[in-house]
């Protein structure tokens, strides 16, 4: 077993990684890891993240919209809440999916554009790309005689030359390294649906062991444990991509705060919703 500097032992652990050493402190781990299979799987993990991005973000969506619908509509039964909230928060995900997608495929569409644009000059003015390249490293900190040694070489592989410009002059990456456009969009859709219908499942549940007859504080606990399930289960999925010191005390609090608000941010639209409904009744103009 690789023994740390100092006389420290590494965490047990199936593999470590780069960012394992990183974390430890310790250039001899990072070295071993970096001259062995080691080393940590994949520096371009913009797929994975990608995907825990839209699930993260879309089960957020779907918990409060759920929320939402099931304390704030002004309904007088349980039933009639619990149908209105899916009928449009099925609506909703459909929505949200669709506009996922529109804006995954607006943003590659624009690279494709872009990029054949820098091919383009590459192919018919590659001095005056070169020395746009120069100037932008050279603004960056390199010499002038490093850069143009290093943008020089780096033009004579064109395709890996066209993908650099277009992250350093036009600040767009390759989309082909995350997820399609499509599959984003029922990633988000799924998602939200997912998290919007969980609540409505353990409501049913609770209905028919006869732990919540109608609206009222029991609906609000029942409410607040499914976001307590799914925000545990959102910080499992990001486990991974969260600093050693984010995994315990913050993460956690982050749980129940989001459940929280969650469930106050939908009995306080409840209440203004109520007072609104009362003002409009009594005549009074806002």
């Amino acid at each position: 077993m690789y023994t740390l500097g100092a006389g420290r032992s590494p965490p047990q652990s199936p593999t470590l990684t780069a960012r394992d050493a990183f974390n430890l402190k310790d250039p001899e781990l990072s070295k071993t890891l970096h001259q062995t299979a080691l080393i940590e799987p994949g520096h371009d993990d913009r797929y994975s993240r990608a995907c825990k991005t839209a699930f993260v973000l879309s089960a957020i969506g779907g918990l409060l919209v759920n929320h939402l619908l099931m304390i704030a509509l002004p309904l007088p039964t349980l039933s009639e809440r619990i149908t209105h909230t899916v009928s449009l928060g099925l609506g909703i995900a459909v929505i949200v999916g669709v506009l996922t997608f529109l804006v995954k495929r607006s943003y590659k569409m624009q690279f494709d554009h872009e990029r054949k644009r820098e091919q383009w000059e590459m192919e018919n003015f590659p001095s005056g790309e070169i020395k746009e390249m120069i100037d932008l490293f050279t603004v960056q900190g390199m010499s002038t005689k490093d850069a143009t040694l290093a943008i020089e070489t780096m033009a004579k592989y064109e395709r890996f030359f066209v993908d650099l410009m277009m992250m350093q002059e036009i600040g767009m990456s390759d989309p082909q390294l995350e997820p399609s456009p499509l599959l984003t969009g029922f990633i988000a859709a799924g998602t939200f649906t997912s998290t919007l219908l969980w609540p409505v499942f353990l409501v049913l549940l609770a209905r028919w062991f006869g732990w919540v007859q109608e609206p009222g504080t029991q609906l609000q606990g029942v409410l607040f444990g499914s976001s307590i399930m799914i925000m545990s289960s959102m910080r499992l999925v990001m486990d991974s991509d969260l600093l050693p010191q984010q995994r315990f005390g913050p993460s956690t609090v982050a749980v129940f705060a989001t459940a929280v608000c969650s469930v106050c941010l939908a009995m306080s639209t409840k209440q203004a919703t109520i007072t609104l409904l009362a003002a409009t009744d009594g005549g009074v103009v806002s």
